[in-house]
């Protein structure tokens, strides 16, 4: 996999200095404190984005969920998985009974639709259609009145017209599928009077390493991971903003009854409408399910990173 040179994006105007200093090359070398403030982190982060999309489905991320089946598969899985509720749990536990919140990529209502019985108000900013309707169906069965649902990306939220600020706290539950994060982070801070909390992964993630293994042979083309949370973080950090981080770890297992279950989900997922690409899915999958308790089990094992940061004036 051909790997971005953090070098190569250098802020301009930013170069170590140089001189004798005892140094037998002539010139200064520079630690890597040094090194990291010359670096625009941004660059790193748009850069990433753009090889990811152009290597992978040639769409963002949240395109995936366009499509209303794909959203409420999402929704059905996330529901099983107890590292879900952890997180759900851990928003819901900030909030006040006067607090206004905004969910920047809501999704299907994960989190959304629980906040709403703990606060005053609820600002869901989803762009993926898919996802937006089931977070609609899941409003109108509940009767829930205090959920305002954006459907656009967080880019082009303009925050006088699309939401009503300010918001006590606002957060971004693994959906940082923006192109310019910079521009995303001071648009969540302007409209932030208390509190920001963002949820990101941390390392390779297991869809990560299947679609590296998987999208050259069913496509022919390399597959590159987007950005994850060390360029976030220095981009925080390039932003004057010092976050606290905690690292998380989960291990789960995605259950299928069957094996046509599974492979319909892979098939959907890494666009699989030939004869020789069902071979290949076939023998993947084949090599990796695992017979567990009458059912077929992929094991799991991704890492994130939880940051969080008071708003300052």
């Amino acid at each position: 996999m051909n790997s971005i040179d953090v070098c190569s994006y250098r802020k301009q105007g930013r170069t170590p200095d140089r001189g004798g200093g005892g140094a037998k090359t002539g010139r200064a070398k520079m630690d890597q404190s040094e090194l990291a403030e010359t670096i625009d982190w941004n660059l790193v982060w748009i850069e990433k984005q753009r090889r990811c999309t152009e290597s992978g489905w040639g769409r963002e991320c949240w395109q995936t969920w366009e499509d209303e089946a794909a959203a409420q598969e999402y929704l059905d899985m996330t529901r099983s998985r107890p590292v879900s509720r952890q997180r759900i749990d851990d928003i819901c536990s900030l909030v006040r009974p006067d607090w206004r919140v905004l969910d920047i990529g809501a999704g299907p209502g994960n989190i959304a639709i629980p906040l709403s019985a703990l606060c005053s108000h609820v600002s869901a900013v989803e762009p993926a259609h898919g996802m937006a309707l089931i977070l609609n169906k899941q409003l109108q069965a509940s009767k829930i009145n205090n959920v305002h649902l954006v459907n656009k990306k967080w880019d082009d939220v303009i925050p006088s017209r699309d939401l009503s600020p300010p918001y006590d706290l606002s957060f971004a539950s693994f959906s940082l599928g923006m192109n310019d994060i910079r521009t995303s982070i001071v648009k969540m801070q302007s409209v932030t009077s208390r509190e920001i909390v963002i949820f990101w992964h941390a390392g390779l993630q297991s869809w990560d390493r299947h679609t590296m293994e998987l999208w050259p042979l069913l496509h022919g083309l390399e597959y590159n991971p987007g950005p994850q949370s060390d360029v976030l973080f220095n981009v925080l950090y390039s932003l004057g903003i010092y976050p606290d981080v905690r690292a998380l770890r989960s291990n789960t297992e995605m259950v299928y009854q069957t094996f046509g279950e599974a492979f319909e989900q892979f098939a959907r997922r890494y666009d699989v409408v030939n004869d020789v690409q069902r071979g290949i899915l076939t023998q993947y999958l084949e090599r990796r399910l695992v017979k567990k308790d009458g059912c077929l089990v992929m094991p799991r094992s991704d890492a994130s990173m939880r940051f969080s940061w008071k708003v300052e004036g």
